[in-house]
C-alpha cells in the first residue's frame, strides 16, 4: 500500500472509511448532490481500475477517491482534477500526498526536473503527469490511477472534453440545447455552493461573464467579483457587467 499524507482540509474536508478516501463532491444520475460519507458509500466495494472507471463515468462533481485494494492503490479524480494528488516510488514503494512539498520531504535529494522547465516557463504551469520537481508524478484530469506494489502503474482516461461526433441538427435547436445545459450547469453549481459566498474573478471577457450571468439567471445573489492588474478596457467592463448584475464588484 502507499504511505499516504494528506494535508489539505480547506473547502471540502477529506472524509475516510476503510480502505476508502473521499474529497469534493458528486452528482449522481439522478442529479443529487452527495459529499461525505454519502458521497464516500458509492464506492463501497469497488477494487478495480475497470468498475472504479465504470463508476466515474456515472458521476459529474468535483471530487479525488483513493481506494486501496488487493492490486494496489487505486486513485479516481474528477474531469478538472480539482483536487490533485502527487505518487513517488521511493525506497521501495509509494508515497502518495495532497501535497508536494510533503513528498519532497521524504525525497532523498529534491532536484528540478529539467525537461519540463521550457513548458512551465512557456505556461506556467506542467502539463502531463509530470512535476517540477524530479521523481515525483501528479493525477491528471479524468484519471485512474492504479499504484501497483511492484513500484508500476496503469493509468486510464474516462472522460474527455473533445467531441466524439459533430451534429447536423438545426441551429436554433442546438442553441435551446445549450441553453438548457447551461441551466442544468448552473443548477449544480447553485447546488454545490450551499448558500456560500460565491467569488467570480469577472475579466473583460465572455467566459467569466457566462458564469455571473448563470448565477444571476439562477437567482444567487450572494455574489462578489473581482479585477486585478491596472486600470483598462478590460477592468471597466468588468465594472459594468458587475453593476449590471447587481453584484459587488472589487478591484485589486
Amino acid at each position: 500500500m502507499a504511505k499516504t499524507t494528506l494535508v489539505f482540509r480547506d473547502g471540502f474536508d477529506w472524509s475516510h472509511e476503510g480502505n476508502i478516501s473521499f474529497k469534493g463532491y458528486v452528482i449522481n444520475s439522478q442529479g443529487a448532490f452527495l459529499k461525505g460519507s454519502e458521497a464516500l458509500s458509492l464506492f463501497r466495494g469497488i477494487g478495480t481500475t475497470e468498475s472504479l472507471k465504470k463508476r466515474l463515468k456515472q458521476l459529474d462533481g468535483l471530487f479525488t477517491i483513493i481506494i486501496r485494494s488487493d492490486e494496489g492503490t487505486l486513485l479516481g479524480v474528477d474531469a478538472m482534477s480539482m483536487f490533485s494528488l502527487y505518487y513517488a516510488f521511493h525506497d521501495g514503494q509509494w508515497w502518495l500526498s495532497d501535497s508536494s512539498m510533503e513528498l519532497c520531504r521524504h525525497l532523498s535529494s529534491a532536484t528540478y526536473n529539467q525537461a519540463v522547465l521550457p513548458a512551465f516557463l512557456s505556461a506556467g504551469f506542467v502539463p502531463g503527469r509530470e512535476c517540477l520537481i524530479q521523481g515525483i508524478f501528479k493525477t491528471q484530469a479524468a484519471e485512474v490511477l492504479l499504484l501497483k506494489p511492484t513500484g508500476r502503474m496503469s493509468s486510464g482516461i474516462y472522460y474527455s472534453f473533445l467531441p466524439k461526433r459533430f451534429s447536423a441538427d438545426t441551429e436554433i435547436n442546438l442553441r435551446n440545447t445549450l441553453g438548457s445545459t447551461l441551466e442544468l450547469v448552473a443548477e449544480r453549481l447553485v447546488s454545490s455552493l450551499q448558500d456560500q459566498t460565491a467569488i467570480v474573478p469577472l475579466s473583460g471577457g465572455y467566459d467569466s461573464r457566462l458564469i455571473a450571468c448563470m448565477l444571476k439567471k439562477a437567482g444567487y445573489e450572494n455574489v462578489i467579483c473581482f479585477t486585478y492588474g491596472r486600470p483598462n478596457r478590460e477592468s471597466e467592463i468588468s465594472e459594468q457587467v458587475a453593476r449590471a448584475l447587481g453584484y459587488r464588484w472589487i478591484f485589486v
